[in-house]
Formats: C-alpha cells, structure tokens, sequence
C-alpha cells in the first residue's frame, strides 16, 4: 500500500511520514514538495491515497482532483489544508476529493480521516457536517451561502483584478470587454458579498490571495 504525502513544509512531511508509519506501519509513504512532483510520481508508483495540501507550488484550484483522477482513478484524496475549512472544505469535496482535514485538528483526527478514506469511506470533519446541515436546512441557506461559490468565471476574474488594484479600464482592456460590462460585473460582485467598495470588499475576505483556489 502506498500513500503520497504532498506539501511544500518539509516539517510536515515529515511528521506525517513518521506518524503514517507509526499507525499503518506496513505503509509505504513516498514525499512530494510540489505538485507537479506529484503528479510524476503517481504515473510511477500504485499510490492509493494521496494526502494533499492545496497551496504550495504547483497548485492550482479544485482541479487539482480531477488531474490526479486522470492518472489514479482509484487513489483516494485527503486535502490537508490550513486554509479555512469552513469555506474550502465543500468545493473540494463536491470536486470529489474523499476527505478535508484541518491542520489545526490533531494528529489524532488525522488517524481517524486517513483510516476512513483507506476503507472507502468519506471523511468530514464535525465542523462540516453541522455547516451543510445547516446550509441545507431551508431556515439556514440563505445565511449560510458561500458568496465565493456564487461567481461566475468572469466575476472571479474581475474580483481578483479588483483585489489586486487595476482600475476598471485596465480589468476592460485586460479581459476585451467593455467598461460597462465591468462595471456590471463590479456591481454583483459586491451585490454578492454586500459591500459598497473594494476596501470593504477585501476586509471581508480571509485568505482573499487564495480565493480563487476553490
């Protein structure tokens, strides 16, 4: 049995290599510090779980998933992520990852999340489960609702121009549209998020550098 441990943290490397080691002991642990290192050694090895982290170099965005699913459709992903889990760990999921764990849990829940996607199963985490209960319980939808989830592929690209600075004919000229057409975009970004300006708007981001991960 092999499971790829992917991070650009050599600590973490690490001490997932030892801990895996230490409960699955007849394990064998092979350590990639990027992506693409990934990648290269799953058309090298049967790998049958692949333990992610989802910013590091190489990364991209849920995607990731289907390009490791293209190689090994039968590998079983577990993202490891310190990003927030409360609005990462559903996009990843629905793009058919079998588990997201935080780096703030313990090692411990760690054991329990790489046993489960080991023996088939899903893992999610507590935290999540009450977070799509409650996004799927008519009282709680609305509020709940992760604005990230609601762009369109223009409105991400427009909201990651704005965050950056450009001005609104720059975003018109860089993405060959009219500046009306931004400025309509512009509104139902900030219509989604409830803000009335972009300083607003990137105060109510955490981690806004990684939003288009998801």
């Amino acid at each position: 049995m092999v499971i790829l441990v992917v991070d650009d943290h050599a600590i973490i490397r690490v001490g997932l290599e030892y801990y895996i080691g230490k409960i699955l002991p007849e394990v064998k642990v092979i350590p990639c510090e990027t992506f693409p290192a990934a990648l290269e050694a799953l058309t090298k090895y049967e790998v049958n779980v692949v333990v992610l982290d989802i910013v590091m170099p190489g990364a991209g965005n849920t995607q990731m998933v289907s390009r490791i699913r293209k190689i090994r459709p039968d590998a079983r992903i577990l993202i490891y992520s310190g990003l927030e889990e409360n609005l990462y760990a559903l996009p990843y999921i629905k793009a058919g990852a079998d588990g997201f764990l935080s780096k703030n849990d313990p090692y411990t829940e760690f054991g329990v999340a790489i046993k489960t996607v080991l023996d088939r199963g899903k893992y999610i985490s507590r935290k999540i489960q009450q977070l799509m209960l409650f996004k799927f319980s008519d009282q709680g939808s609305s509020s709940m609702e992760n604005p990230l989830q609601t762009l369109s592929r223009i409105e991400q690209e427009v909201l990651k121009l704005l965050i950056e600075g450009k001005r609104m004919k720059d975003i018109a000229a860089m993405l060959n549209l009219k500046q009306t057409t931004i400025s309509t975009h512009k509104k139902n970004i900030f219509d989604k998020f409830g803000v009335t300006n972009v300083s607003e708007l990137i105060s109510n981001l955490q981690d806004f550098k990684y939003l288009l991960l998801i």
